[in-house]
């Protein structure tokens, strides 16, 4: 258990020091959602979106405590919906750490190289009316 508060200390210095560097500089996207991997909320936190990164941190670790606080040994249904609810918030923590790092270097004038992959539908022969429908990657410099 001291461990982990250790490492949760640690972090949370971490963070606040990358918080307090006074000129803005472009943020890396890898990095973003490498200290979400570490930490739940991380990239939200290094992304300065620092009332998103503690929600995040908050149902990560408070959804599993409060889970198993509220059940007992005939119910272990309020701890695995804690679980749940404690896992969806950190993937959803590193699936969004990149955006949040794009919202960042937008909002201070920084290029945003993005790469988005989402669904298409292709005209394959308009004469026939035939179409298809597939995956369509954008690369914006």
């Amino acid at each position: 258990m001291k461990f982990k508060l250790l490492i949760i200390l640690i972090s949370l210095t971490l963070f606040a020091e990358i918080a307090n560097s006074q000129d803005p500089q472009p943020k890396d996207t890898t990095t973003g959602t490498l200290f979400s991997v570490l930490i739940t909320g991380g990239g939200h936190f290094y992304a300065k979106e620092y009332r998103t990164g503690a929600t995040l941190l908050g149902l990560g670790i408070g959804a599993p405590v409060i889970g198993a606080i509220v059940s007992d040994s005939d119910n272990y249904t309020p701890l695995f919906n804690g679980i749940i609810i404690g896992f969806s918030a950190y993937i959803f923590g590193i699936l969004n750490a990149s955006n949040a790092v794009n919202r960042y270097n937008a909002k201070h004038g920084f290029s945003v190289n993005r790469i988005t992959v989402g669904p298409a539908i292709f005209a394959l022969n308009q004469k026939e009316k035939n179409f298809s429908s597939g995956l369509q990657l954008n690369i914006n410099f």
